[in-house]
């Protein structure tokens, strides 16, 4: 099974959308993903890449269709995301195919990001 796949299969709650039209979904990622080998042996952390990742996934899943990352821009990475923690994304447009990435877990901002895409 691909990474995106088994991504999709760690959501625990259904792809939602609020009140201000924000894209929202929460996963909690399995300590056996492979996304976890060797980053860091004993001390597991998501990496970015897979958190920009999520956000392709859950606009993917959004919009129906595939989507390229274009660009990531004002990257903020500021909490270590561990296996099993829930991450809630959301994903607010900005402007045409940008969209404004944040991550919380428990409350506290983990990241945030802009991220541009395009059909694949």
């Amino acid at each position: 099974m691909s990474l995106p796949a088994q991504l999709r299969s760690c959501a625990s709650t259904p792809l939602a959308s609020a009140d201000d039209g924000a894209i929202t979904q929460t996963f909690r990622l399995a300590a056996d993903l492979p996304c976890y080998e060797g980053h860091f042996p004993g001390e597991p952390v998501t990496p970015a890449v897979v958190q920009i990742l999520l956000a392709r996934i859950v606009l993917e899943d959004a919009c129906g269709h595939g989507l390229r990352v274009g660009q990531v821009n004002g990257g903020e990475f500021r909490r270590v995301i561990k296996p099993g923690e829930p991450i809630d994304l959301r994903l607010c447009r900005t402007d045409e195919n940008v969209y404004l990435a944040t991550l919380t877990v428990e409350g506290a901002l983990a990241a945030k990001f802009r991220l541009t895409v395009e059909p694949a």
